[in-house]
């Protein structure tokens, strides 16, 4: 880890010195004199020339900020121009591609190849989009032109949903998914749907223990942007245009951040917006045929993949049932159970977040089984259909909630997909009051749910639980019981600070220097730009929850925040600070102090230093009082029950011993308890037992070996004088190392391992940078799976991993989505680790006893 620098404040031009003493009086013994007057003369004339001087340098100041706006202007109304010649060539281009040239030639060559494959189901299409098939469109023109890009199915035999959540580097590319997988995806081995692995379960088995799906992925949607921010979808079936107001209300007392999706039928559409906009004004209106009530648009926007994205969705409508006398006072129940009060969403929420097992909630005292035999004329078309959703014939049962309103996760629901029901399945409303498709689904949602290996709970039994732990926190078990935590080490640079402001220019982040890199020579992949989570600002609380959420997903334990303390001052620490105060994300962190002078060249040395690291009277004690609240946190990472606390720098801290005996008595007397006091195996760390501390963490690319130096490349840039490093050398070097050989431990001290997705600082140092050549997703993998080899076979409990880093973007190192790799890093260290042992999530927090 370069330090973190904060660029130097430039040194003020110097003013014109003063000649003589001006203004100072002669010597009273000794009278007027024609020198001293001609000195008098002199200092009055050279006052005159500097005052003439500085009117000169403010006008050529004025002149040269004129030429700079006109200047300015010129290159504004020249880019405009070639904008608008650019802008008038592509459509002459376009026009002449479209008159049969290139570009419907390449159409109908994608046509041949979809035909040919069979993957394309016009029928379905058809059927599964009925506003295709009511604009008399040709499904297959359709598809290539809009439905990719809509997210919509070619056919039952392929999700470009998944297909394309599955593969970044095809959403990247922005080819058309299915036509990708034809030409490519399939002789790679890539998967067209997501693996049936509700039908393929034995029959016989019945139906998996509630929550057994939330041990092997995790309980929540991965975000696919910062921009998404609502993890909640309340979608409303909204018939009854008069019911709004009532409905209304209710939905303003939800205090969480939630998308509103409302289906309306077609021809009241516009009726609809002017309703709901005043109170909703980002309301996503659907309008559909009145078929399937409720159920058939829920359907809809499910097999479309509208709702996947959403951590969860409450299904409701405007249920009057004129055939029964008490219709509107069941809808108020129904209503109230589900959305409540203000609160009751936040507590629900939270719930789901810490219980990923459960799936479905529906209101209390509603929920009908077995015994009540309230089947209807319905049970034949219920067992086919769940037939069809891949439900054994044992798992059909009489258990669903009357009304069809409740809470949901999308996953749980991922049965009733394969149904592929379009709204013109559904049969024309006549007022039936039974036996229709919707029925049937409406006895199916719990079922389903239960065949997705979740749980099915009351509402009333939720809002009196207490909330337990987040799903956030994800731990790695091997076969034998020895659990595993990733750790990826944090930057918290990105986000305008005033020191930034003042030494590198208003706005100032990493980002800055990301963005300006260039290759050095063939085949340099710079610069190296973010994807999913775009230029964030960690200033953000959605752009933090964001990251946590899909570092976790890919079994990231958690996070290790590089601290920024300079006795007394600090720099950096917003998102720390404010992740810490507000508890959000919960997700497993640690500290460490990043404990070097702060310079501008970001390597902590000491030429040009911009913040001094001062180890002055007291700092000991008083960076201990600094890091309490945060080892307070239940969400801190321990190691086998003591808070892991790390130093960056331990040769630059005085009396160390010392120290260091401060910082673990401040941590008993505080009630903290014993500390598991970590050093970073800096450059100037010999060995792998550092005295006074518990163990030593791998940093690379510190201690890089000296094979791995000065690899050879072609078309290196001349002006290049910095180093190239051989990646795969390294990676041989340190898996030569085994910890868990017998008495390693006992002879060199406990060692944590670590390893770096390549290394490339080159945004920050130019052409004076260093660079670790030949990283890919594919060699890390393999890197991470040595380490894991090695790591089950140790004799302690606990493992930590270290991984440099979540989000170094100017070091190139990061797991982080970006534009080229897309989140390869991150499917390849989900894919180790699910190698060696058995990934959960909603385990217990790190706090033990």
């Amino acid at each position: 880890m370069d330090s973190r620098t904060l660029p130097a404040a430039p040194t003020p031009p110097r003013g014109l010195e003063n000649p003589g003493a001006p203004g100072a009086s002669p010597d009273p013994a000794v009278g007027p004199t024609e020198a001293g007057k001609d000195l008098a003369q002199t200092v009055k004339r050279l006052r005159q020339e500097i005052e003439d001087l500085r009117l000169q340098e403010r006008s050529a100041l004025a002149e040269s900020l004129m030429l700079r706006e006109q200047l300015r202007r010129l290159k504004q109304a020249r880019l405009v121009r070639l904008e608008i010649f650019v802008e008038r060539l592509l459509k002459r281009v376009w026009r002449r591609l479209g008159r049969g040239g290139l570009f419907q030639g390449h159409l109908r060559q994608d046509r041949q190849a979809i035909e040919a494959s069979g993957l394309f189901d016009g029928a379905y299409y058809r059927r599964a989009y009925p506003d295709v098939a009511e604009a008399g469109a040709d499904p297959l023109a359709h598809y290539l032109r809009f439905g990719a890009k809509e997210g919509r199915d070619p056919s039952a035999a392929f999700s470009t949903f998944y297909y394309l959540d599955t593969y970044p580097d095809v959403r990247a590319s922005r080819m058309n998914p299915l036509l990708h997988y034809i030409l490519v995806g399939k002789a790679e081995g890539r998967s067209p749907q997501a693996p049936a692995s509700h039908s393929s379960r034995d029959p016989a088995a019945g139906s998996p223990a509630p929550g057994a799906l939330g041990a092997d992925r995790p309980p929540f949607a991965i975000p696919l942007s910062t921009r998404s921010l609502p993890r909640i979808a309340v979608v409303l079936h909204l018939y009854y245009l008069d019911l709004w107001p009532e409905i209304g209300r209710q939905l303003q007392a939800i205090q969480e951040p939630f998308d509103l999706i409302v289906s309306v039928p077609e021809a009241r559409r516009p009726e609809a917006e002017a309703m709901i906009a005043p109170l909703f004004p980002l309301a996503q209106i659907v309008a559909v045929q009145n078929r399937g009530r409720d159920v058939g648009p829920f359907l809809m926007l499910l097999g479309s993949g509208r709702l996947d994205r959403y951590d969860y969705v409450c299904k409701i409508h405007g249920k009057k049932s004129p055939h029964r006398l008490d219709g509107n006072e069941w809808r108020h129940d129904l209503l109230g159970n589900l959305l409540g009060g203000s609160g009751t969403v936040g507590h629900l929420v939270a719930w789901l977040d810490a219980n990923p097992g459960t799936g479905l909630i529906g209101p209390a005292g509603l929920r009908v089984h077995d015994r009540d035999n309230r089947w209807g004329s319905n049970e034949e078309r219920v067992r086919k259909l769940a037939a069809r959703a891949g439900l054994a014939e044992n798992e059909v049962r009489l258990d669903f909630f009357a009304g069809s309103m409740f809470w949901c996760r999308p996953a749980a629901l991922e049965p009733l997909k394969s149904l592929k029901l379009g709204l013109a399945d559904f049969e024309p409303e006549q007022n039936q009051i039974d036996g229709t498709l919707a029925h049937a689904l409406e006895r199916l949602f719990v079922l389903a749910a239960a065949h997705a290996g979740f749980a099915v709970r009351e509402a009333d039994e939720i809002a009196a639980a207490p909330l337990p732990v987040s799903p956030l926190h994800t731990v790695l078990t091997t076969e034998s019981g020895h659990l595993v935590k990733t750790i990826a080490f944090y930057l918290p640079q990105f986000h305008p600070i005033p020191e930034n402001d003042l030494w590198w220019g208003r706005g100032f982040t990493e980002w800055n220097s990301v963005a300006r890199a260039r290759p050095m020579f063939e085949g340099h992949h710079q610069p190296r730009l973010p994807a999913d989570l775009g230029f964030y600002d960690l200033r953000l609380p959605e752009v933090r929850e964001a990251q946590a959420k899909l570092a976790s997903a890919y079994g990231i334990h958690g996070f290790c925040y590089h601290y920024y303390w300079f006795h007394p001052r600090r720099l950096l620490e917003t998102p720390i600070q404010q992740m810490l105060k507000s508890g959000r994300p919960d997700f497993p962190f640690c500290i460490c102090w990043a404990n070097e002078n702060w310079t501008r060249r970001w390597d902590g040395l000491d030429q040009e230093i911009l913040v001094p690291q001062n180890y002055g009277p007291g700092f000991a004690q008083a960076f201990i009082d600094e890091i309490i609240p945060y080892l307070r946190d239940p969400r801190y990472i321990r190691y086998e029950g003591r808070p892991v606390l790390v130093i960056y720098r331990s040769k630059t801290i005085p009396d160390l011993a010392e120290t260091i005996a401060i910082w673990r008595k401040a941590c008993r007397q505080a009630g903290i308890g014993e500390i598991h006091l970590c050093v970073v195996r800096f450059w100037d760390i010999a060995d792998t037992k550092v005295e006074g501390f518990d163990a030593v963490i791998e940093f690379p690319p510190h201690r890089t070996p000296p094979a791995a130096m000065n690899m050879p490349v072609a078309q290196l840039n001349p002006a290049f004088r910095g180093t190239i490093h051989d990646y795969a050398a390294v990676i041989e070097d340190s898996l030569s190392i085994d910890p868990a050989a017998p008495g390693f431990t006992a002879a060199r001290g406990l060692i944590h391992r670590g390893l770096m997705m390549g290394w490339d600082n080159t945004p920050r140092r130019g052409v004076g940078g260093g660079i670790f050549h030949g990283a890919t997703p594919e060699t890390y993998g393999r890197w991470l799976t040595g380490l894991l080899e090695q790591e089950r076979r140790r004799a302690s409990p606990e493992s930590l991993i270290f991984i440099n880093a979540w989000n170094e973007w100017g070091e190139g190192t990061m797991l982080e989505p970006d534009t080229r790799n897309g989140r390869g890093y991150l499917e390849a260290t989900r894919r180790a680790l699910a190698g060696a042992g058995r990934l959960s999530w909603g385990g217990a927090p790190d706090q033990r006893d």
